[in-house]
């Protein structure tokens, strides 16, 4: 029996069963933890909670409610896609169940909420990843990027005192070549122009009255 105790972090069990000549070997990893009393302001957790474990099945923040609150995270990290929060061009943007259900979870328990907004839509760009399939691009055009600084607003408005902080877009950096960037196949300067938009007090996406929006804009230094 190895003696683990204070010594944290994830560990590889392997089992091998032996009958004879046959031999089975499987291994499954596992992590170890610390119960912390206390949330630490520095630190936080992050899972996709919007995406799919299986067709139509979404990650639900009840299955490690308990372990998130053990992890001493002060912070809990989820993100929102624009898409989805417009089916189809010019709908209302409105907020599905399941993004709404990890940050009431998030915030009942006393976390504050990270909240990374991101997503194409094929209604205003329409391109190819890097598989091959038709998706919606990234906003590099004016009225793509308009639209999604008025997503941002709106969010920022309907999460008013439930999310802390929103991270608009994620990894954007384009290097070393952009058709293999899976998060922004823009140019350096379409971004900062992007960026420029989100700004724009037009757009309203950085109102004195909403919460902090956070641009990850260091990644191009």
């Amino acid at each position: 029996n190895p003696d683990i105790e204070n010594r944290f972090g994830v560990y590889t069990l392997t089992v091998t069963l032996s009958v004879g000549a046959y031999r089975v070997k499987d291994s499954i990893k596992f992590s170890y933890t610390k119960r912390m009393e206390n949330y630490l302001d520095n630190l936080a957790f992050m899972c996709h909670f919007s995406k799919p474990d299986s067709p139509g099945n979404y990650v639900r923040i009840e299955k490690g409610e308990e372990l998130i609150k053990q992890s001493g995270a002060g912070w809990v990290r989820g993100e929102i896609h624009w898409r989805e929060c417009e089916p189809q061009k010019g709908d209302a943007f409105s907020v599905p169940e399941r993004y709404e259900k990890y940050i009431d979870v998030a915030v009942a328990n006393g976390q504050k909420v990270i909240l990374m907004v991101t997503g194409g839509h094929k209604d205003y760009e329409t391109g190819k990843d890097i598989n091959g399939n038709d998706v919606g691009c990234l906003p590099t055009q004016p009225e793509s990027m308009q639209r999604f600084a008025e997503f941002c607003a709106f969010l920022a408005e309907y999460f008013k005192g439930r999310v802390d902080t929103f991270e608009i877009w994620n990894e954007p950096d384009n290097e070393p070549d952009i058709e293999e960037n899976g998060c922004w196949r823009g140019t350096k300067e379409e971004f900062f122009d992007f960026y420029r938009i989100l700004r724009d007090p037009k757009g309203r996406a950085r109102d004195e009255e909403s919460p902090a929006f956070d641009q990850e804009a260091d990644e191009f230094r």
